[in-house]
């Protein structure tokens, strides 16, 4: 009869550790009294069996270390995507800044430009408006 018992708290442990119990919550939780539970045995009826207690405090310590591990590898690969995200955005604004620094000089060129035709055409009707007041110094009869 033992070796049955074993194995239904075999295989209760490693329904537990898959996360797939049959007859307890699947919260997570594994404990020794949990394994009785799911074995379906009566209660502390596990007590008899010490050395699977020790080899299954054993095993589940090792499946947090494996879960706890994967944990801080998963946060690591996220956040080493974050990283990433951050140099995206990084080269994206350095990208924009190069664009609207280019996009100034090409305003500063035009208004360069509208700037000397503006002094061009000022200059031009100051010259327009001597030769009207020369012009208009000397008596010019009207062409008929």
């Amino acid at each position: 009869m033992s070796e049955i018992t074993l194995r239904k708290l075999e295989r209760a442990l490693q329904r537990l550790l898959d996360g797939v119990p049959k007859r307890t919550k699947n919260d997570g939780k594994i404990n020794i009294s949990r394994i009785n539970n799911e074995a379906g045995l009566k209660v502390s009826n596990i007590n008899y069996y010490p050395e699977f207690i020790k080899d299954a405090q054993d095993r589940i310590r090792d499946h947090f270390d494996a879960i706890a591990e994967k944990n801080i590898k998963d946060a690591v690969k996220q956040e080493k995507s974050e990283v990433e995200i951050l140099k995206d955005k990084l080269k994206h604004e350095q990208k924009l800044k190069r664009k609207y620094r280019e996009e100034k000089n090409e305003q500063k060129l035009l208004n360069d430009d509208v700037v000397k035709q503006n002094v061009s055409l000022a200059f031009r009707v100051m010259e327009l408006e001597s030769e009207l007041h020369s012009l208009s110094s000397h008596k010019v009869a009207p062409i008929r």
